[in-house]
């Protein structure tokens, strides 16, 4: 075996000495496995992906800023798709190593600015799902369509800025069989390597900041929802501005409900996740503005009054005993979590299994390059080709994972991809 000369030497020609042909890894029955798996991975990323940007441009409910970001995620999944599968089914054909200049330079590096732009993309979906849950009484105004957009372009723009300035340094890269790349082998590698953990850094710190604040609301809710007497006149103005207020007549008593699935009953008006959140009522509801709890308690006092007169009236005359009022705090407490805010909390665990799903399929790709960098390449692929291998198809896992966590636990798009499938069969 030549010595390991990428980890301390750029010379192309010493590290292209190593005989890459023991990990080629592509004899059969492995090969025909390997295909089958690729295929598999771009048949359902492609077509899970487009499901979701044909259900979101078609249907004007979903077009939202929280599924603008999903969009740019799916289109970064596609992208990886189209330019890792292909190059490595034609190695795999041909078991020969691709030619590392022109066509194949370029669409690996399209291919690595994806993958970083689907890392940083998840710090804006983690800021606006924060917005969304936290400030929901500002989010319309906060999260506009130009800041979403802005918000994509500068996380594609440092992806870009990242991957693409070692070409202006040279065509000095060599084909590394058992991850399909070819390999950047100049000085700008470090700089790149630096850039990629300053922006993977940089993710993580915002995306824990994010959940650590809506975990905080999660329990300040949960805490009014056990001691109803500390609720602030704010959030009690929320919920019931929610709803219209009006003197319940013989229909509402018999209006269909529906169960949610935390198991809390709601109207049919109820809005899922992922709705447009700067319109949480229905078009036939009047909006009204939040009000104060003073308002409401007065309100309640004079409703209760009134039907304590009638109910006293008709019990003086039937010759039945006066029950006793019960205490206000009771009448309170029975407010519980709002529907809408439960909806809120679905958005945010959905985003939560994406990251989830996202670290699990990548965490073995990002240890085998670091064993990479610390040892050589030569050295690590004697040692870990075989794991190589598994963790670059390992981490196409993470472009078809999304659409099925979508499906999972956002029903209005999974509603809508169903209605357009109806109204097309029509």
């Amino acid at each position: 075996m030549a010595a390991n000369s990428s980890n301390g030497s750029f010379d192309l020609a010493n590290s292209t000495a190593f005989d890459w042909e023991p990990f080629y890894h592509a004899d059969p029955p492995y090969r025909e496995l390997q295909m089958v798996w690729l295929t598999a991975c771009t048949v359902l990323g492609v077509c899970g992906n487009m499901a979701l940007l044909i259900t979101v441009s078609c249907v004007q409910e979903l077009r939202t800023p929280g599924n603008a970001l999903l969009c740019a995620l799916a289109v970064a999944d596609i992208l990886q798709l189209v330019t890792k599968v292909p190059p490595s089914m034609i190695f795999l054909l041909h078991g020969k190593p691709l030619a590392c200049d022109g066509i194949f330079v370029i669409i690996d590096t399209v291919y690595m600015t994806m993958a970083q732009f689907s890392v940083n993309i998840i710090a804006p979906i983690s800021i606006d799902r924060y917005w969304y849950i936290c400030d929901p009484l500002k989010y319309s105004n906060t999260m506009t369509s130009t800041r979403t957009a802005l918000l994509i372009g500068l996380t594609f723009l440092i992806a870009m800025i990242t991957m693409v300035h070692p070409l202006f340094e040279g065509w000095n890269n060599y084909f590394n069989p058992p991850l399909f790349l070819c390999k950047y082998l100049g000085p700008a590698r470090k700089s790149r390597q630096a850039m990629i953990n300053i922006c993977i850094a940089l993710t993580v710190i915002i995306m824990l900041f994010c959940y650590c604040k809506i975990w905080r609301e999660l329990k300040r809710r949960q805490q009014s929802r056990i001691n109803p007497e500390t609720r602030s006149e704010l959030e009690y103005g929320e919920t019931i501005a929610a709803q219209p207020i009006s003197l319940p007549g013989p229909e509402a008593q018999h209006s269909p409900t529906t169960m949610s699935e935390e198991g809390g009953a709601h109207d049919e008006s109820f809005v899922s996740p992922f709705s447009p959140e700067e319109n949480t009522l229905t078009k036939h509801q009047p909006c009204v503005p939040a009000i104060s709890l003073s308002e409401v308690v007065s309100q309640d006092v004079t409703l209760n009054d009134d039907q304590d007169r009638q109910d006293q009236i008709s019990m003086e005359s039937a010759g039945q005993p006066q029950p006793q009022p019960a205490p206000l705090r009771w009448a309170v407490a029975q407010h519980t979590i709002s529907p809408e805010f439960r909806a809120r909390m679905r958005t945010a665990t959905m985003v939560l299994l994406i990251v989830v799903a996202y670290v699990v399929s990548w965490t073995p790709y990002f240890a085998v390059l670091i064993r990479s960098n610390a040892l050589g390449d030569e050295v690590s692929t004697a040692t870990d080709g075989r794991w190589q291998r598994f963790a670059v198809l390992f981490s196409l896992l993470s472009t078809f994972s999304n659409p099925i966590i979508y499906a999972y636990r956002n029903p209005q798009l999974r509603e809508g991809f169903f209605g357009l499938v109806r109204r097309r069969s029509l």
